[in-house]
Protein backbone atom coordinates (compact mmCIF):
# COMPACT_ATOMS: atom_id res chain seq x y z
CA UNK A 1 0.00 0.00 0.00
CA UNK A 2 1.49 3.33 -1.06
CA UNK A 3 0.21 5.26 1.97
CA UNK A 4 1.84 2.79 4.37
CA UNK A 5 5.19 3.16 2.63
CA UNK A 6 5.46 6.92 3.18
CA UNK A 7 8.00 8.31 5.67
CA UNK A 8 7.45 11.71 7.29
CA UNK A 9 10.52 13.85 6.61
CA UNK A 10 10.76 16.65 9.16
CA UNK A 11 11.64 19.94 7.48
CA UNK A 12 14.66 22.08 8.19
CA UNK A 13 17.49 24.15 6.74
CA UNK A 14 20.45 22.56 4.97
CA UNK A 15 23.31 23.29 2.60
CA UNK A 16 22.45 21.80 -0.77
CA UNK A 17 24.90 21.10 -3.58
CA UNK A 18 28.54 20.25 -4.16
CA UNK A 19 31.75 22.09 -3.44
CA UNK A 20 33.84 23.21 -6.42
CA UNK A 21 36.21 20.28 -5.81
CA UNK A 22 33.31 17.83 -6.08
CA UNK A 23 31.73 19.20 -9.24
CA UNK A 24 32.09 17.34 -12.53
CA UNK A 25 30.43 17.54 -15.93
CA UNK A 26 27.06 16.48 -14.50
CA UNK A 27 27.08 19.16 -11.84
CA UNK A 28 26.06 22.77 -12.22
CA UNK A 29 28.41 25.75 -12.08
CA UNK A 30 26.85 27.01 -8.84
CA UNK A 31 27.97 25.05 -5.75
CA UNK A 32 26.59 24.93 -2.19
CA UNK A 33 23.59 27.10 -1.31
CA UNK A 34 21.21 27.18 1.65
CA UNK A 35 17.70 25.72 1.36
CA UNK A 36 14.81 25.69 3.83
CA UNK A 37 12.12 23.00 3.51
CA UNK A 38 8.77 22.39 5.15
CA UNK A 39 8.00 18.84 6.31
CA UNK A 40 6.76 16.36 3.68
CA UNK A 41 6.32 12.64 3.01
CA UNK A 42 8.60 10.48 0.86
CA UNK A 43 8.12 6.82 -0.05
CA UNK A 44 10.50 4.25 1.39
CA UNK A 45 10.98 2.65 -2.00
CA UNK A 46 11.02 3.47 -5.68
CA UNK A 47 7.76 2.60 -7.43
CA UNK A 48 7.84 -1.09 -8.38
CA UNK A 49 6.77 -2.91 -11.51
CA UNK A 50 3.98 -4.51 -9.49
CA UNK A 51 2.61 -1.05 -8.68
CA UNK A 52 3.15 0.47 -12.11
CA UNK A 53 1.76 -2.57 -13.94
CA UNK A 54 -1.52 -2.14 -12.04
CA UNK A 55 -1.71 1.41 -13.44
CA UNK A 56 -1.05 0.17 -16.98
CA UNK A 57 -3.73 -2.53 -16.68
CA UNK A 58 -6.26 -0.06 -15.29
CA UNK A 59 -5.91 2.45 -18.14
CA UNK A 60 -5.08 0.00 -20.94
CA UNK A 61 -1.50 1.16 -21.43
CA UNK A 62 1.31 -1.07 -22.69
CA UNK A 63 3.58 -2.13 -19.84
CA UNK A 64 7.20 -0.95 -19.98
CA UNK A 65 9.97 -3.46 -20.63
CA UNK A 66 11.76 -5.00 -17.67
CA UNK A 67 14.79 -5.83 -19.89
CA UNK A 68 14.33 -9.50 -18.96
CA UNK A 69 15.42 -8.86 -15.36
CA UNK A 70 12.04 -9.51 -13.77
CA UNK A 71 9.11 -7.43 -12.55
CA UNK A 72 7.38 -7.65 -9.17
CA UNK A 73 9.41 -5.78 -6.55
CA UNK A 74 12.06 -4.50 -8.95
CA UNK A 75 11.84 -0.75 -9.66
CA UNK A 76 9.72 0.20 -12.65
CA UNK A 77 12.06 1.32 -15.43
CA UNK A 78 11.65 2.65 -18.95
CA UNK A 79 9.39 5.28 -17.38
CA UNK A 80 9.47 8.89 -18.62
CA UNK A 81 8.91 11.95 -16.45
CA UNK A 82 5.55 12.32 -18.19
CA UNK A 83 4.65 8.71 -17.35
CA UNK A 84 5.60 9.29 -13.72
CA UNK A 85 3.36 12.32 -13.25
CA UNK A 86 0.42 10.53 -14.88
CA UNK A 87 0.95 7.62 -12.49
CA UNK A 88 0.97 10.05 -9.55
CA UNK A 89 -2.44 11.43 -10.56
CA UNK A 90 -3.92 7.98 -11.13
CA UNK A 91 -2.70 6.70 -7.77
CA UNK A 92 -4.05 9.78 -6.00
CA UNK A 93 -7.48 9.04 -7.44
CA UNK A 94 -7.32 5.43 -6.23
CA UNK A 95 -6.93 6.70 -2.66
CA UNK A 96 -9.54 9.45 -2.97
CA UNK A 97 -6.86 12.17 -2.82
CA UNK A 98 -6.68 15.36 -4.85
CA UNK A 99 -4.36 14.90 -7.85
CA UNK A 100 -1.31 17.16 -7.74
CA UNK A 101 -0.98 17.76 -11.46
CA UNK A 102 -3.11 19.44 -14.10
CA UNK A 103 -1.97 17.82 -17.33
CA UNK A 104 -2.33 19.32 -20.79
CA UNK A 105 -1.59 16.61 -23.34
CA UNK A 106 -2.04 19.04 -26.22
CA UNK A 107 0.78 21.25 -24.98
CA UNK A 108 3.94 21.65 -27.01
CA UNK A 109 7.45 21.85 -25.68
CA UNK A 110 8.27 25.53 -24.87
CA UNK A 111 11.69 25.33 -26.51
CA UNK A 112 10.75 23.25 -29.57
CA UNK A 113 7.21 23.13 -30.96
CA UNK A 114 8.08 20.03 -32.99
CA UNK A 115 8.48 17.95 -29.83
CA UNK A 116 5.47 16.17 -28.31
CA UNK A 117 4.82 16.94 -24.66
CA UNK A 118 2.69 16.15 -21.66
CA UNK A 119 2.87 19.25 -19.52
CA UNK A 120 1.79 19.32 -15.91
CA UNK A 121 1.06 22.20 -13.61
CA UNK A 122 1.58 21.43 -9.94
CA UNK A 123 -1.37 22.20 -7.66
CA UNK A 124 0.72 23.01 -4.61
CA UNK A 125 -1.96 22.55 -1.95
CA UNK A 126 -3.21 19.20 -3.28
CA UNK A 127 -2.83 16.23 -0.91
CA UNK A 128 -2.16 13.57 -3.54
CA UNK A 129 0.99 11.82 -4.68
CA UNK A 130 3.66 13.66 -6.63
CA UNK A 131 7.33 13.61 -7.54
CA UNK A 132 9.72 15.02 -4.94
CA UNK A 133 11.45 18.27 -5.70
CA UNK A 134 15.18 18.08 -6.20
CA UNK A 135 15.73 19.79 -2.86
CA UNK A 136 13.41 17.37 -1.05
CA UNK A 137 15.19 14.44 -2.64
CA UNK A 138 18.67 15.61 -1.60
CA UNK A 139 17.56 16.60 1.91
CA UNK A 140 16.14 13.09 2.49
CA UNK A 141 19.17 11.38 0.91
CA UNK A 142 21.36 13.43 3.26
CA UNK A 143 19.20 12.29 6.24
CA UNK A 144 17.83 15.80 6.83
CA UNK A 145 20.85 17.61 5.48
CA UNK A 146 23.79 15.78 7.06
CA UNK A 147 27.25 15.90 5.48
CA UNK A 148 27.26 12.37 4.08
CA UNK A 149 28.33 11.14 0.66
CA UNK A 150 25.83 8.40 -0.12
CA UNK A 151 22.10 7.90 0.31
CA UNK A 152 22.43 4.90 2.62
CA UNK A 153 23.94 7.15 5.36
CA UNK A 154 27.47 5.94 4.56
CA UNK A 155 30.62 7.67 3.27
CA UNK A 156 31.91 4.62 1.41
CA UNK A 157 30.13 2.99 -1.53
CA UNK A 158 30.28 -0.77 -0.91
CA UNK A 159 28.88 -3.06 -3.66
CA UNK A 160 27.54 -5.28 -0.89
CA UNK A 161 25.40 -2.34 0.30
CA UNK A 162 24.61 -0.36 -2.91
CA UNK A 163 23.75 -1.52 -6.44
CA UNK A 164 26.27 0.23 -8.74
CA UNK A 165 29.26 -0.43 -10.98
CA UNK A 166 32.28 -0.63 -8.63
CA UNK A 167 34.85 -1.32 -11.36
CA UNK A 168 35.87 2.34 -11.70
CA UNK A 169 38.53 3.38 -9.16
CA UNK A 170 37.25 6.04 -6.78
CA UNK A 171 38.58 7.14 -3.36
CA UNK A 172 35.26 6.55 -1.61
CA UNK A 173 34.25 3.12 -2.95
CA UNK A 174 35.18 -0.53 -2.53
CA UNK A 175 36.16 -2.67 -5.53
CA UNK A 176 33.87 -5.45 -6.61
CA UNK A 177 31.73 -6.85 -9.41
CA UNK A 178 28.59 -5.03 -10.46
CA UNK A 179 25.26 -6.78 -10.86
CA UNK A 180 24.58 -5.18 -14.28
CA UNK A 181 20.84 -4.98 -13.61
CA UNK A 182 18.33 -3.68 -11.09
CA UNK A 183 17.54 -5.42 -7.79
CA UNK A 184 14.30 -5.41 -5.73
CA UNK A 185 13.55 -2.04 -4.15
CA UNK A 186 13.83 -3.38 -0.58
CA UNK A 187 17.37 -4.69 -1.14
CA UNK A 188 20.16 -3.59 1.26
CA UNK A 189 19.78 -1.57 4.44
CA UNK A 190 17.84 1.71 4.33
CA UNK A 191 19.33 5.02 5.38
CA UNK A 192 18.73 6.44 8.85
CA UNK A 193 15.32 7.78 7.77
CA UNK A 194 14.18 4.35 6.57
CA UNK A 195 14.57 5.13 2.84
CA UNK A 196 15.90 2.39 0.56
CA UNK A 197 18.30 2.78 -2.37
CA UNK A 198 18.63 6.56 -2.33
CA UNK A 199 21.97 5.87 -4.02
CA UNK A 200 22.21 3.30 -6.79
CA UNK A 201 19.79 0.83 -8.39
CA UNK A 202 17.95 3.48 -10.48
CA UNK A 203 18.12 7.20 -11.06
CA UNK A 204 14.95 8.84 -9.78
CA UNK A 205 12.90 11.54 -11.50
CA UNK A 206 12.40 14.80 -9.62
CA UNK A 207 9.81 17.46 -10.37
CA UNK A 208 12.32 20.17 -11.28
CA UNK A 209 13.45 21.26 -14.71
CA UNK A 210 17.23 21.21 -14.85
CA UNK A 211 19.04 24.54 -14.52
CA UNK A 212 21.90 26.12 -12.58
CA UNK A 213 21.43 26.55 -8.86
CA UNK A 214 20.51 29.93 -7.43
CA UNK A 215 23.04 31.54 -5.10
CA UNK A 216 20.22 32.84 -2.91
CA UNK A 217 18.78 31.19 0.18
CA UNK A 218 15.63 29.42 -1.02
CA UNK A 219 12.45 28.26 0.74
CA UNK A 220 10.81 25.13 -0.71
CA UNK A 221 12.34 25.60 -4.19
CA UNK A 222 10.46 23.99 -7.06
CA UNK A 223 12.90 24.72 -9.88
CA UNK A 224 12.47 26.79 -13.05
CA UNK A 225 9.09 27.01 -14.80
CA UNK A 226 10.28 25.25 -17.95
CA UNK A 227 13.30 23.71 -19.61
CA UNK A 228 14.60 21.02 -21.91
CA UNK A 229 15.74 18.47 -19.31
CA UNK A 230 14.36 17.28 -15.99
CA UNK A 231 16.44 16.47 -12.93
CA UNK A 232 17.26 12.87 -12.03
CA UNK A 233 19.02 11.90 -8.81
CA UNK A 234 20.76 9.01 -7.10
CA UNK A 235 22.70 7.15 -9.78
CA UNK A 236 21.95 3.63 -11.01
CA UNK A 237 23.19 0.06 -11.31
CA UNK A 238 25.18 1.16 -14.38
CA UNK A 239 27.01 4.11 -12.78
CA UNK A 240 30.22 4.48 -10.82
CA UNK A 241 30.35 5.61 -7.19
CA UNK A 242 30.95 9.28 -8.03
CA UNK A 243 27.56 9.46 -9.76
CA UNK A 244 25.92 8.07 -6.62
CA UNK A 245 26.93 10.95 -4.34
CA UNK A 246 23.93 12.70 -2.80
CA UNK A 247 25.08 16.07 -4.18
CA UNK A 248 25.35 14.78 -7.75
CA UNK A 249 22.79 15.95 -10.33
CA UNK A 250 21.75 14.10 -13.44
CA UNK A 251 19.45 15.26 -16.22
CA UNK A 252 17.29 13.62 -18.87
CA UNK A 253 14.71 14.70 -21.43
CA UNK A 254 11.22 14.72 -19.95
CA UNK A 255 10.02 12.07 -22.44
CA UNK A 256 13.11 9.86 -22.21
CA UNK A 257 12.61 6.21 -21.20
CA UNK A 258 15.54 3.96 -20.33
CA UNK A 259 16.59 1.08 -18.10
CA UNK A 260 18.49 3.36 -15.68
CA UNK A 261 15.65 5.56 -14.43
CA UNK A 262 12.62 5.09 -12.18
CA UNK A 263 10.91 7.25 -9.56
CA UNK A 264 9.61 7.41 -6.01
CA UNK A 265 6.63 9.25 -4.57
CA UNK A 266 6.26 12.28 -2.35
CA UNK A 267 3.28 13.97 -0.68
CA UNK A 268 2.85 17.45 0.71
CA UNK A 269 2.11 17.61 4.43
CA UNK A 270 -1.28 19.35 4.50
Amino acid sequence: MALNNMVLIQGGIFEMGATEEQMNVWRVAKPVHQVSLYSYYLSKYAVTFEQYDAFCEAIGREKPSDMGWGRGMRPAINISWCDAIEYCNWLSEQYGLEPCYQIDKAAKHPNNSELPAVFAFWVYNANGFRLPTEAEWEYAARVQGKKILFGNSQNIADPEEINFDPSEKYPYSIDGIGRACTVPVDSFNPNDLGLFNMSGNVWEWCWDWYDEYSEETLINPKGPKSGTFCVIRGGSWFDDAESLEVSNRGRASFNDCNDLTGFRLARTLI
